[in-house]
């Protein structure tokens, strides 16, 4: 069976795609990139999700590494990254699926090439692609946002906001598999996490998690790490307090 890497090799001198519909592929998230906070020494690669035949969920597929780790600068491990994100994207819009054969789509492909008349213009240069700089994943930016939280908290105060992002950390894995990005964390999801606290215990324990998820993303937006502190716009309720009766 072909594996994706024998596409990426094929596709990797391709610099530009045509726009894809994304709203209307169900079976694959967006591919994206990891680059370990900008992190050299760590392991840099593309990631996506698709829809297992047998449960029906979208499910992570192994990252894509080839030799962009090789690349010791910043700027050369994102530009190659970028294509093969991009190489990736073509081919799951062409019905590329991790649980096929492919060599349909393979022979389609080396056809397609084999037609294209070489370009006249090989000389000229190519206008320089503007790389978007990639996204921390929300466990990354939690992480991140409670190491610089911490040096002002007391070791209590730290426990609870531990213990409430591990909590956030587990329901989004339970009930949002696919999210994966910071930038994924939105309004709707952080309200339906708090009404799943609501309705499993009280009132003050959502707007005590609602406060400390939005002390953690305040400091991610203050380090640009996040475009706005979205939790601001999800209201605090008002808890009834439960009066002692008097018996005479």
């Amino acid at each position: 069976m072909h594996t994706i890497f024998d596409y990426l090799a094929q596709e990797l001198q391709n610099e530009y795609e045509s726009e894809y519909d994304l709203t209307l592929k169900k079976n694959f998230s967006a591919p994206k990139i990891y680059s370990a906070n900008g992190d050299l020494r760590k392991r840099w690669y593309v990631y996506f999700s698709y829809r297992d035949p047998e449960s029906g969920k979208l499910k992570r597929q192994t990252p894509i590494y080839a030799n962009a780790n090789k690349f010791k600068t910043k700027e050369d491990r994102l530009s190659v990254l970028v294509t093969y994100r991009k190489t990736l994207l073509k081919l799951l819009n062409k019905g590329y699926s991790p649980y096929s054969d492919n060599k349909e789509i393979l022979s389609n492909i080396n056809d397609n090439k084999s037609q294209t008349p070489p370009s006249n213009n090989q000389s000229l240069p190519k206008e320089v692609e503007q790389i978007q700089e990639p996204v921390m994943t929300y466990e990354e930016a939690f992480d991140f946002g409670l190491k610089q939280k911490e040096k002002f908290i007391y070791a209590t105060t730290k426990r609870s906001f531990e213990n409430r992002l591990k909590n956030f950390k587990k329901w989004v894995k339970e009930t949002h598999p696919n999210v994966v990005g910071i930038d994924e964390i939105n309004k709707k999801l952080i309200s339906h996490f708090l009404s799943d606290i609501l309705e499993r215990t009280s009132p003050r324990n959502r707007n005590n998690s609602r406060a400390d998820l939005s002390s953690i993303m305040q400091v991610l937006f203050d380090n640009d790490i996040v475009k706005a502190n979205v939790i601001k716009q999800i209201p605090v309720l008002k808890a009834i307090a439960q009066r002692n009766k008097t018996y005479t």
